[in-house]
């Protein structure tokens, strides 16, 4: 964040809510993309794991264009698509694994994110220093 703060030149009266911003429009997406979940599962969790990968890779990819628009219109698509598989990966194991197995892989699917954000957490603190800034 405090590159971006120093790159789009922020002013620090208006620092907090730019971050608030980038922040929290990710995860308005996501609140949105499972509410649509619900509703299109029924047309199969595989293909919409499937085209919400997709739209996870489109927002991925317009995050990295350097423009502040850009990066929030590539985390609201990419938090939509992680709305969508947080809702269809679970029912798709529901319907897949055998039964006496759902509530392991279940915690197992849980417990990924959390890995995956402990992961990131962790590779930060490898990085080099920000003296850019």
């Amino acid at each position: 964040m405090p590159a971006l703060l120093v790159k789009y030149n922020v002013s620090s009266e208006k620092e907090a809510s730019f971050e608030s911003n980038i922040n929290a429009i990710p995860i308005l997406a996501v609140t949105f993309g499972a509410g649509v979940s619900g509703q299109i599962i029924k047309y199969g969790r595989r293909r919409i794991m499937q085209i919400a990968v997709l739209i996870g890779i489109i927002g991925a990819g317009i995050s990295i264009i350097e423009s502040v628009t850009y990066i929030m219109i590539g985390r609201i698509i990419y938090g939509f698509s992680v709305g969508l598989i947080a809702i269809a990966m679970p029912r798709s194991m529901e319907e897949t694994v055998p039964e006496h197995t759902v509530g392991t892989f279940g915690g197992l699917y849980c417990l990924s994110f959390a890995t995956a954000v402990l992961t990131a957490y962790l590779l930060a603190l490898i990085l080099p220093p920000d003296t850019d800034t």
